[in-house]
C-alpha cells in the first residue's frame, strides 16, 4: 500500500511540475520576449569610417559601445548608477574612469533614434553626436 501511495505522489508531483513549467512558458517567457532595449544601446561612431574597424576596436579612434547600464570607448568606461527616461530622453548618473585617471561621477542626457545618438555629458563642453554602426 505504501509503495502505491509513493508512486501516486511521484506522478502527482510530476504533473504539478509540468503544469508549473507550462504556466511559466506560456506567461513569463512571452513577456520577456516583448522587452525592448533602449534606443541608445548599440555600437556608435562619430563617422562611418570609425564603424568599419573591428569591434571592439582597441585604439583611440574606437567606436563607442552603449549598453543598458554602461558605456565603453577604448580606455574609458562608465557604469550607469541610475537611468531614467522621460519620453525620448534618458537621464544618466554614472561612475566613470579612464586609464591613468581617477574615477569620477558624471551625468549625461542621451537622445537616440534608430540611426543617431546625441550625448551631453556634464563633463563635456558640448554634445557628442554619433551614427549607429550596428
Amino acid at each position: 500500500m505504501h509503495r502505491r501511495a509513493g508512486v501516486i505522489a511521484t506522478r502527482l508531483f510530476g504533473l504539478l511540475a509540468v503544469a508549473a513549467m507550462s504556466f511559466f512558458a506560456l506567461t513569463v517567457v512571452p513577456a520577456l520576449a516583448r522587452v525592448t532595449l533602449p534606443a541608445y544601446v548599440g555600437i556608435w561612431g562619430e563617422t562611418r569610417g570609425q564603424c568599419r574597424g573591428p569591434i571592439p576596436a582597441r585604439n583611440t579612434n574606437a567606436p563607442v559601445r552603449f549598453q543598458i547600464t554602461s558605456y565603453d570607448q577604448f580606455e574609458q568606461h562608465c557604469d550607469f548608477k541610475s537611468v531614467s527616461r522621460v519620453k525620448g530622453t534618458w537621464y544618466v548618473r554614472a561612475r566613470c574612469h579612464a586609464v591613468g585617471a581617477s574615477a569620477f561621477n558624471d551625468r549625461a542626457i542621451i537622445w537616440a533614434t534608430a540611426k543617431a545618438l546625441s550625448v551631453k555629458w556634464a563633463s563635456e563642453p558640448r554634445p557628442l553626436n554619433y551614427l549607429r554602426c550596428k
